[in-house]
């Protein structure tokens, strides 16, 4: 099974994801996974639930590119809700692979 697979069983499970990305371990809900209108890379827009980045926060909903994203584990847990925010028809992205 490669990574999209992976992320698109979790988002149609509305499974947790937990990865490393820029030196952190995330905790995330994963909600589409597509490619960027502008860049055209493969990106998981998710809702961050544990973690840090960077700024040294927590960023909430967030894109993360998918080729930075390593040791991606599929968590056993009850689904997850949709959270407010959550936006199917996200512009940001030119084509959608898979979301909720």
């Amino acid at each position: 099974m490669n990574l999209s697979d992976v992320i698109c069983t979790a988002i149609a499970q509305r499974a947790l994801l937990e990865f490393d990305y820029d030196g952190y371990r995330r905790r995330v809900e994963p909600y589409t996974l597509g490619y960027h209108k502008d860049t055209g890379n493969l990106v998981l827009s998710a809702f961050q639930t544990q973690g840090f980045s960077r700024q040294n926060h927590m960023p909430k909903w967030r894109l993360f590119l998918v080729v930075n994203m390593n040791n991606v584990k599929l968590l056993p847990a009850p689904p997850f809700n949709l959270r407010f925010g959550f936006n199917p028809r996200d512009k940001r992205l030119m084509r959608i692979v898979c979301t909720v």
